[in-house]
């Protein structure tokens, strides 16, 4: 059982196990040879909140692969590159909190979350990876032709597939990690695309 990261979340220092405080107060610096029983424990941990490190963040927004991206880093030479991309009609601020929750279980790894903004733009803040024809789709739906949509490949789909591989290859140079520490994945429409470049993706 992996200690939880105080950095992130207020614990309920209660709900940990013996193993577990005396790790915590061990990353603190903190001698707890006086504790004789879970509640001394628990009481030191308490006291020496003020001693747990945290993980610095940098929060900007660039450019990578002709796409605006918005990231999210622990460190200027990350060891992990996490790819996510939102859904049709959203844009990557939505899901840009997401990194947070992710660094509760990858604190003390060195990550760079990368959130792109679709290619297309729907308007205002709105984006998505190619245009959804709804009308389309519902006719499909009410005239039972939904098999159809399982042999045609959607307009501008190459297209989206092309911006995100040109995406990870400017993020391979500017890490200088391969792609197998590469985490990608996204919402809607986008996982189609995930998956078809995940398997026909081989530069390294």
């Amino acid at each position: 059982r992996r200690v939880r990261d105080l950095s992130y979340i207020n614990m309920n220092v209660e709900s940990l196990s013996i193993k577990e405080l005396k790790e915590i107060l061990t990353k603190r610096g903190v001698d707890f040879s006086d504790c004789f029983e879970k509640s001394d424990l628990q009481q030191k941990v308490r006291n020496t909140e003020h001693l747990q490190k945290t993980t610095s963040v940098t929060k900007s927004k660039t450019t990578f692969g002709g796409l605006t991206c918005y990231t999210v880093s622990t460190s200027p030479t990350p060891e992990i590159v996490v790819i996510l991309c939102h859904g049709y009609g959203a844009n990557a601020k939505d899901i840009e909190p997401l990194a947070e929750i992710m660094l509760k279980e990858l604190s003390g790894h060195k990550v760079l979350f990368v959130f792109p903004d679709g290619n297309l733009s729907l308007g205002g803040s709105s984006y998505a990876w190619w245009h959804l024809d709804i009308n389309s789709l519902l006719t499909r739906f009410m005239t039972g032709r939904v098999q159809e949509l399982f042999t045609e490949i959607p307009k501008g789909l190459d297209q989206a597939r092309e911006k995100l591989i040109k995406l990870i290859e400017d993020l391979k140079a500017h890490t200088k990690l391969p792609f197998s520490k590469f985490v990608v994945g996204g919402f809607s429409q986008v996982n189609l695309i995930m998956i078809i470049t995940c398997l026909l993706y081989t530069s390294d």
